[in-house]
């Protein structure tokens, strides 16, 4: 089953209704990213029910009229998780395991960006909304290989552009 994703809007985030403050602005629905060892992960607050579905990482490359980006700078595309946690919105990027349908392989076309937006397929299909946001690489936290994602802070943006590292389990309060 293909998912849709919409046109990318940098550093926009889209709204996912139902969420309550007090993390997130007027402009939506975040989410969080850290790194460990080589992995980086994602984790979304998720509101009523909603689940991931579907995720596309893509690069966004500096053009001379803005960012731009097309189809053959997705870096991951994915969907239909197999894990519950990856569901209910803790999404290791990047690992084609996790998901019943791989649109486009880790990797495969470009390497992993500098400049990246993800993608989140949010709902139960074929209804549901994209979530969507962009990060820079060099602003995520990065901790050792092996260590428990339970303990790791997250850097988070609610849509202001004003960044925090927040835990796994504040990020997933933020909806509850």
């Amino acid at each position: 089953m293909k998912l849709p994703f919409g046109m990318l809007a940098v550093l926009a985030l889209a709204t996912a209704a139902g969420c309550a403050d007090p993390a997130p602005s007027e402009d939506g629905v975040a989410f969080g990213v850290t790194r460990v060892g080589d992995r980086y992960h994602l984790r979304a607050p998720l509101c009523d029910g909603d689940l991931v579905a579907a995720v596309q990482v893509v690069a966004v490359r500096p053009a001379e009229d803005g960012a731009t980006e097309s189809p053959q700078d997705t870096w991951w595309q994915v969907e239909l998780p197999v894990r519950e946690s990856i569901a209910d919105g803790a999404v290791p990027l990047g690992d084609d395991d996790a998901f019943r349908t791989v649109v486009v392989p880790a990797g495969s076309r470009t390497p992993f960006p500098k400049v990246a937006t993800v993608r989140l397929w949010v709902g139960r299909p074929p209804k549901g909304h994209e979530v969507s946001g962009t990060f820079l690489a060099s602003t995520v936290p990065t901790y050792p290989a092996g260590t428990d994602l339970g303990t790791v802070s997250y850097v988070f943006d609610s849509g202001s552009g004003e960044q925090r590292l927040l835990t796994a389990s504040t990020i997933s309060a933020i909806c509850q």
